[in-house]
Formats: structure tokens, C-alpha cells, sequence
């Protein structure tokens, strides 16, 4: 048995983090089935939000609630549907560009920034600690990738056989701005 103890954490500011808010699209292939949608998020904290999928003529067909470590899918009366444990600590952070506030093992710098390893799995962040890459050790394992062009995320995660791409539109709030009007210097190009 391993005992950890005095495990670092990376300290992000909150501060005009929250509300987050974005429109969404995106495809999901399910049990080998392939599902288009589209919706709208909010986030009021790194541990609350909520979304809302939208069908023809904008009619909401679902919504889901997300708590620090649950998310629930709700029908469009309200009617649950689906409970399930979110992977890991943090996860929600993780779409307003926020890294986990848990403790890490170990932290090394590559090319790309920085690799993380929790005991859950494994992070890459930027310079920005804006996330590129997530391995998650779960059964079937998780990994996510994250994509930025300006105001624009993607998010690209595998399950096992399971697919999912979403492209998110920066509305309101988040960490992703970090960096898109700098150099290649990472000097500010603003007065």
C-alpha cells in the first residue's frame, strides 16, 4: 500500500470563469448508433451545470444536470432518464478550461506543456493549463482530446467502442481565450 501525502495542486484562478456559457453541436455514435444534436450550456461553478439538446424548431428534447460528480439526462418533461457517475474529479472544470483542483502525483513538461498524472489517469495542459488531452482509467477506458481555433472547442472522446465530438462556442466566461492574442513569443499583441 501506497500512502500519499503532500500531492500538489495546480491553483487557477476562478475569477471571471463563471457563468460559462456555450452553444454546442456536435454527433455521438452509441452502441454503434450515430446521433446528431446541437444545444446550449451554462455553468455557474466548477461543480454545477447545465445543458439543454435541442430538436427541430428549437423544441428542447432533452436536458441535463451536472453536479461535481454526477450527471442526470432528463426527457423533455423532466422525466429522468439516465443517472450516471462522471469519470472523474473535475471533469466539469475541464469544459470551462479549468484543470482539476485535486491533488497530482507527479508533473513533467513536454513539448506541448505539461503531463499530469493523477490517480484517476492522466492530463496534458497547455503553457495557458488549458487541456489538450485527458486519459481517463476507467473500464472501457476514457480519453478526450481538445481542440482550440480561437472561441471554438472541440472535444473529441472515445469510451470504448463509444464516440463523441462536440463543438462548443465560447459565449460567456471559461479560460479559453488564454493565449489567442499572443505571439508566437507568448507575448501579449494588445497595448
Amino acid at each position: 500500500m501506497i500512502i500519499l501525502s503532500g500531492c500538489a495542486t495546480l491553483q487557477v484562478p476562478e475569477d471571471k470563469v463563471f457563468p460559462f456559457r456555450a452553444s454546442f453541436e456536435g454527433t455521438a455514435v452509441i452502441d454503434g448508433e450515430e446521433h446528431a444534436f446541437q444545444g446550449a450550456m451554462k455553468m455557474v461553478s466548477s461543480t454545477s451545470a447545465f445543458a439543454q439538446v435541442y430538436g427541430p424548431a428549437g423544441i428542447t428534447l432533452y436536458s441535463v444536470n451536472a453536479s461535481q460528480d454526477l450527471l442526470i439526462v432528463n426527457d423533455m418533461w423532466g422525466k429522468p432518464l439516465k443517472k450516471e457517475a462522471l469519470p472523474q474529479d473535475g471533469f466539469l472544470r475541464l469544459l470551462a478550461g479549468l484543470p482539476p483542483d485535486s491533488p497530482y502525483i507527479w508533473k513533467s513538461t513536454e513539448d506541448r506543456g505539461s503531463r499530469l498524472i493523477f490517480h484517476w489517469g492522466t492530463l496534458i495542459l497547455d503553457r495557458f493549463l488549458l487541456p489538450l488531452d485527458l486519459d481517463v482509467r476507467t473500464t472501457p477506458a476514457i480519453h478526450a482530446a481538445f481542440l482550440r481555433d480561437g472561441r471554438t472547442i472541440t472535444l473529441m472522446m472515445t469510451r470504448g467502442s463509444d464516440k463523441v465530438v462536440l463543438t462548443m462556442q465560447v459565449l460567456e466566461g471559461g479560460r479559453w481565450e488564454y493565449g489567442i492574442s499572443l505571439d508566437e513569443k507568448g507575448e501579449s499583441l494588445k497595448p
